[in-house]
């Protein structure tokens, strides 16, 4: 008997449960209308600005003569050659094009730097960094192959090697390194490579450069000393040799470099808290090549 009054219950109360389900399906209806309401006119403001922005970049390019049409694009490349830097947002796009007649990707660095120094009035000397030391007047001393140069201020800029010189003079900084490898490679044959090639599968890069083609691979983590281990390369190399007709090896051994870095991934840039004109402007982590001019014009 007890048993079917319960069932009986658990009857009624089932209608109760639908009823409850279907006012509350209704009062959400507004809810929902107002939000599509909201939904659609932001959606076309989204693409509105969009448009705007790209229409003010078209003509802010434009009016620097910066600005050509797809054919004049592909003419411009089949004569000049010169680089081309494909610009992808999203896989929708847009898309943007950037091409400059220099071969962007071949040039090495070094020679541009050496150029700029000499052009602004500056010198290079061959000097031990660790001999830095502030005499009695406050000015800064090092000595160098030609004999000892003073200034009245002093830049530490040595990236991953800057703790040798701040160390001694009471600073503790956390500054690691990550290391990197890459090895330049001829081409076999008549191949060509015109742009960087990224294999994010398996972990490397291809560019070319004007020693050939180079192989980059990832980060390692080691002491900024430690030996060389370029396992990373030695793993790449087949998989490299798979995807693009690579010749021998152009250099007798890998490059190793140390990118310092900290724990915030920040770089140290300012004036040295104890020491009157010392600054200090290290850790880019990787971007010191683009961030060293920077940070050097503020300084």
């Amino acid at each position: 008997m007890m048993q079917m009054q319960e069932s009986e219950n658990l009857r009624d109360q089932k209608p109760v449960t639908g009823y409850f389900a279907a006012i509350l399906g209704l009062m959400m209806v507004p809810f929902l209308f107002i939000g599509a309401c909201f939904a659609v006119p932001y959606a076309f403001l989204v693409r509105w600005r969009q448009q705007h922005r790209e229409q003010a970049l078209k003509s802010l390019m434009k009016s620097r003569g910066r600005f050509i049409g797809w054919k004049e694009f592909v003419r411009a490349m089949r004569e000049s050659g010169g680089t081309c830097i494909e610009e992808r947002f999203s896989a929708k796009g847009p898309v943007r094009f950037w091409w400059t007649p220099e071969n962007v990707y071949g040039e090495s660095p070094h020679e541009s730097i050496d150029w700029f120094t000499m052009r602004k009035g500056g010198r290079f000397v061959v000097a031990d960094a660790q001999t830095l030391e502030q005499n009695g007047s406050g000015r800064w001393r090092l000595a160098t192959s030609d004999g000892k140069v003073s200034a009245r201020e002093a830049v530490v800029a040595l990236g991953p090697w800057s703790d040798l010189v701040l160390g001694p003079l009471g600073y503790s900084i956390p500054l690691n390194v990550k290391r990197g490898y890459h090895l330049h490679l001829a081409p076999r044959g008549n191949a060509v490579l015109n742009h960087p090639v990224l294999d994010s599968d398996n972990g490397y890069v291809l560019a070319p450069m004007n020693r050939g083609i180079r192989l980059a691979t990832g980060v390692e983590f080691a002491r900024r000393d430690a030996p060389p281990t370029p396992i990373q390369l030695q793993r790449a190399l087949p998989r490299a040799h798979a995807l693009f007709p690579l010749g021998e090896p152009v250099d007798a051994k890998p490059w190793m470099g140390a990118r310092p870095c900290l724990p915030d991934m920040l770089p140290v840039i300012g004036k040295a808290p104890r020491h009157a004109g010392l600054w200090f402007d290290f850790g880019h982590h990787h971007h010191g090549l683009t961030l060293g001019p920077a940070t050097g014009r503020l300084l």
